[in-house]
């Protein structure tokens, strides 16, 4: 069936018109194709419109109404995120004419550029900025992204390490330039910073998690990051006060930041925590040493090799001693006994084992033996008044008054300051019914008692 004559004139009269237009280059232009796209939007032929638009970006990328166009399809469509993009896009390319120095909008457009593959008109844009800005962020995190994506390692390199000296805790950071570095090949490198990107994003979803943000105290450390090595020590410990680890590293951390009283404090609630454990002891010896509080420090040092002497094994009969009475006070009367019977054995002469072993008997009960031990230990060591005071307990239980009365007052003689001394004689005293002398024996413990937990 033939055509109408006005229809085939029509038809003749637009293929000439398309053919012009191909001639002269507008047939595949971006105006012409947003037109098309316009018009097959308006015809809800959704998908051929989403089509046009996108070939109306390829053939102009800036060409401002296609992706203002294809915004608008896709927000009616319900894609959010591919709209805000594409309207990221014209924003940012007509915000850019009015104020080439618009940051914020360069930022935001060349995010989207860099999503939607156009790294290269991403950095075109951005590049140029980095003078005026060159402490913002979030440009040095895309512009950095944008190199990393074009095999500009360096430049990529540069600009996210600049960004993460700026947000030392964003874990962006720390998971692009691991990425960086699995493509540069630095293998170790990639691991430490991607962890560390792990640990940051697990911190930031979980505020309970203690062990994260002790591990990051640890790698922020080791990176010479100390303000942040104490935070996150710090946020651990708030949620894990019993750590000692935590507390031992945080002291550290203070000392290196020159905070000499909070690394004191840590130190104590570390010493707290692990009493059987020499380290806080040895460093709260060097760190009161420095801050002049050298007879505490004295006393921490003289701790430390102590529990030293009883972790790895004392070096000499008078460390082994030590540690027994450190086990005595503590309450620990089985381990002591033990212990004792060990280093005995070890160091048969020693005076300070014999002398424990002596007070051991005599806290059994066996007074004999415990008096034999005890009068060579006095013969040995002459000077000692101790030896003399159990020795006067000794014979005083086995009614052997008259020795204990003179065991009593030989320790008076030798330690004239000894409030235990003086007490015992008054017991002994008291014993004999010399009451006066048991008073004014007892008086006189008491107020070299009080004398010395004044001093």
């Amino acid at each position: 069936m033939a055509l109408p004559l006005t229809k085939l004139a029509w038809l003749v009269k637009m293929n000439l018109f398309t053919w012009l237009l191909t001639v002269l280059g507008l047939g595949k232009s971006a105006a012409v194709l947003v037109k098309k796209a316009d018009g097959m939007a308006a015809k809800e032929d959704v998908m051929a419109a989403v089509e046009a638009y996108k070939e109306a970006q390829g053939s102009d990328p800036e060409f401002v109404a296609a992706y203002d166009g294809l915004g608008k399809l896709f927000f009616r469509m319900g894609f959010r995120d591919e709209a805000d993009r594409e309207f990221a896009i014209a924003d940012g390319l007509e915000a850019l004419v009015n104020d080439p120095n618009n940051v914020e909008a360069a930022v935001k457009m060349g995010r989207a550029f860099m999503d939607k593959g156009l790294n290269s008109l991403s950095i075109r844009y951005l590049e140029p900025l980095l003078a005026n800005h060159p402490h913002n962020a979030d440009l040095l995190k895309v512009l950095g992204l944008n190199y990393r994506n074009t095999d500009e390692l360096k430049k990529g390199r540069e600009c996210l390490r600049a960004g993460l000296d700026l947000r030392p805790c964003d874990p962006d950071f720390y998971m692009y330039l691991g990425q960086l570095e699995i493509k540069a090949g630095n293998k170790a490198e990639a691991e430490n910073l991607l962890n560390i990107s792990r640990l940051l994003s697990k911190a930031l979803a979980d505020p309970l998690d203690a062990q994260s943000r002790h591990e990051l105290m640890r790698y922020f450390a080791a990176r010479g990051l100390h303000n942040e090595a104490a935070e996150y020590g710090r946020q651990a410990l708030q949620i894990a006060p019993e750590n000692a680890e935590a507390w031992l590293y945080l002291a550290e951390v203070y000392q290196t930041q020159g905070l000499d009283p909070a690394a004191l404090d840590a130190l104590n609630q570390a010493a707290r925590l692990l009493p059987e454990d020499p380290r806080p002891h040895k460093a709260l010896g060097a760190l009161l040493h420095k801050m002049g509080r050298f007879a505490d420090a004295r006393s921490a040092k003289e701790l430390a090799q102590v529990l030293e002497g009883g972790q790895d094994g004392p070096m000499d009969a008078q460390q082994a001693a030590r540690y027994v009475k450190l086990l005595l006070g503590r309450g620990k009367q089985q381990e002591a006994e033990k212990r004792l019977e060990d280093y005995v054995r070890r160091w048969p002469e020693s005076q300070d084992l014999l002398l424990l072993q002596g007070r051991a008997l005599f806290k059994k009960k066996h007074f004999k033996e415990a008096a034999i031990i005890l009068s060579q230990v006095a013969q040995e060591k002459e000077g000692w008044a101790e030896p003399h005071i159990w020795l006067a307990m000794c014979y005083q239980q086995m009614g052997d008054k008259m020795s204990a009365l003179a065991e009593g007052q030989l320790a008076i003689r030798l330690a004239p300051k000894s409030h235990v001394a003086h007490k015992v004689l008054g017991d002994i005293y008291r014993e004999q019914k010399k009451f006066s002398m048991a008073e004014n024996a007892y008086e006189m413990a008491e107020n070299l008692k009080a004398s010395q937990k004044k001093k």
